[in-house]
């Protein structure tokens, strides 16, 4: 039986996402900024999460009243992808093709014709969410691999906004032998592995300090040979999304399978700090990254 907690929760989340429903897009898009801006007023422990990160990462190249206001606009993007998230199955997947911008599909079709599948290795950058709508719109047969949330009638309803996008569900640590199988398919496998991994995790540099990162995308792509495609999708204003795609990762063909796995692991955080420091309110600067 649901926690009452847990029942005010979804209650609240789902009233929320009614009058997003309700509303047109861009007037929704507003109150997704609204929204977010009150988070950043409520949320002080957030708040100061944020900015505490912030000067960790960029040091004496950013002041406090920076990192300050950095902290706002991505309490902002929170909001906005909450708006955005909640118009599934409104918006549609041919909607979200039209309003992400930028080349990089010209590498997801060169990874497709490989067969081998890829592992599309993304953060909690712009709206996150979008990226694996986008990548089921461009017509590439994908699936998310999620953690479920604390609150499962919320989670319930956010796996259905998912899956209106026409994306599969996998749920972390409950089905890994359906990554492999869908890999086998030649499907494209979304994940976000930015933050912090407490259990099985590697060690690594991430902007000049040591991070405990998920060797999550690095074992799998060396286990079944698909490379890793870094990729975020930058929000730039109201509908209109930029697309940033690196290079595919391939596994070495030299050194131990935690060599391997290292490396590939590298070579993506090293993808997202550069365009985290291009970017700074695009990611989400509220977790605690650096917990060692």
């Amino acid at each position: 039986m649901a926690k009452l907690s847990h029942i005010f929760e979804y209650l609240l989340a789902i009233s929320a996402q009614k009058m997003f429903r309700l509303c047109s897009a861009s007037f929704a898009d507003k109150l997704g900024g609204m929204a977010g801006s009150f988070m950043h007023m409520v949320m002080s422990s957030r708040r100061e999460v944020s900015i505490s990160n912030l000067k960790n990462a960029f040091g004496d190249d950013l002041s406090n009243l920076e990192a300050s206001e950095i902290t706002r606009e991505v309490f902002k993007n929170i909001g906005r992808t909450f708006a955005e998230v909640s118009r599934f199955g409104i918006t549609k997947p041919r909607d979200i093709f039209k309003i992400v911008k930028g080349d990089g599909k010209q590498i997801f079709d060169r990874v497709r014709e490989e067969g081998k599948g890829a592992l599309v290795a993304t953060a909690h950058f712009g709206n996150w969410e979008v990226l694996g709508a986008w990548v089921a719109s461009a017509g590439y047969e994908t699936d998310l691999i999620v953690l479920s949330q604390h609150n499962e009638l919320f989670d319930d309803e956010l796996q259905k906004k998912r899956k209106s996008m026409g994306v599969g569900i996998i749920e972390v640590g409950k089905n890994i032998r359906q990554v492999f199988r869908v890999l086998s398919e030649n499907h494209m496998v979304v994940i976000a592995a930015d933050q912090h991994e407490s259990t099985g995790s590697l060690i690594i540099e991430f902007f000049g300090q040591q991070a405990s990162a998920s060797k999550g995308p690095g074992i799998l792509s060396v286990r079944t040979k698909a490379p890793v495609i870094p990729a975020l999708v930058m929000r730039k204003n109201y509908d209109d999304y930029q697309l940033i795609v690196g290079e595919p990762i391939y596994p070495p063909a030299e050194g131990t399978q935690e060599d391997k796995v290292r490396k590939i692991v590298e070579m993506y955080h090293a993808f997202l700090e550069i365009n985290i420091r291009k970017f700074p309110t695009q990611w989400l600067w509220t977790h605690r990254r650096w917990k060692i």
